[in-house]
């Protein structure tokens, strides 16, 4: 079966809406169906499929469809949604968790997200993360960032300086499959 475009966070988040466990394909086109009435939009079955995993396809659904899908939860967009998301899974103290603050500077995280991208970062005494090695990631070796906290199946909010330091960026990294493994030292 192919992979989902989400994390298993977001299916159940969409599942929990829809009140169903969406284990079958069958139960798309009702989920399409729920969302038309819901948000007023209209998602494909087969985008559903593709998204949820029951088909391949489409690696990066577009824009407004994850908008489409964020409403349907209950949020104005999608990146309403991912700046909820990405907090809560900062918040969230089960499963495979780490807080920065817990961590002593010196530590290695090293961790994935969908598409085939690894990051490793180490803490420094000043309590941001040096990257380390990056593959198929917007960041580069060396740079400096700041992150809350690293959460299984949770997007992470990164946090870098730009422009002499003057500047700050933030975005998402592991939006749509959230972090999918997670090693903490060497």
């Amino acid at each position: 079966m192919p992979m989902p475009n989400f994390s298993p966070v977001i299916i159940s988040k969409i599942a929990a809406a829809f009140g169903s466990r969406l284990r079958y394909p069958g139960e798309c086109e009702a989920l399409s169906i729920d969302i038309e009435t819901v948000t007023g939009k209209t998602i494909s079955v087969n985008t559903l499929k593709r998204m949820l995993g029951f088909i391949g396809g489409v690696v990066r659904p577009r824009l407004s469809t994850l908008d489409i899908i964020a409403s349907y939860l209950g949020f104005g967009d999608w990146n309403v949604f991912l700046d909820s998301l990405c907090s809560e899974g900062e918040e969230k103290k089960e499963g495979n968790h780490f807080a920065s603050e817990d961590l002593p500077g010196g530590t290695a995280v090293t961790f994935g997200y969908s598409p085939s991208s690894r990051l490793k970062v180490r803490k420094t005494p000043m309590g941001v993360f040096t990257v380390e090695e990056s593959a198929n990631s917007p960041l580069s070796v060396g740079e400096e960032i700041s992150i809350a906290a690293f959460h299984e199946g949770y997007p992470i909010r990164v946090k870098k300086k730009v422009e002499g330091g003057f500047v700050e960026q933030t975005f998402v990294l592991g939006d749509l499959s959230g972090l999918e493994w997670i090693v903490v030292g060497e």
